[in-house]
């Protein structure tokens, strides 16, 4: 399966085993699309690897809100991958502005383990 190579060169990208990356989401995003400020949620584990497909876009990244509120951004080019994982997945909120162009995302998400 196609997939399972993507999700094989993302488990290298993060340094994680394949099958370490247990849940894949596939979302099409059309002009003017939005992703809101969030963190993902904690049943998720610890990584969290996407793709970004058509568009290029900003992925935004905020840690306060009011006057100590900083906004960093980067920018993903078409077929670039990003992973978030220590403080940048769990104390940082992300989100992503109105994009120019239809866009692609796949994500892939390790699970939090169940504990003992």
């Amino acid at each position: 399966m196609a997939l399972c190579g993507v999700r094989e060169r993302c488990a290298a990208l993060a340094g994680v085993d394949p099958e370490a990356l247990a849940q894949t989401l596939v979302t099409r995003y059309p002009p003017d699309s939005v992703i809101g400020w969030h963190r993902d949620a904690p049943a998720f584990g610890p990584t969290v690897v996407g793709l970004s497909l058509g568009s290029a876009c900003l992925l935004r990244f905020q840690r306060s809100t009011g006057e100590n509120r900083r906004v960093y951004e980067l920018e993903l080019s078409p077929r670039s991958g990003y992973v978030l994982t220590g403080a940048a997945r769990s104390a940082w909120q992300h989100s992503i502005p109105p994009v120019p162009a239809l866009r692609y995302s796949l994500t892939f998400r390790t699970l939090r383990s169940p504990r003992s």
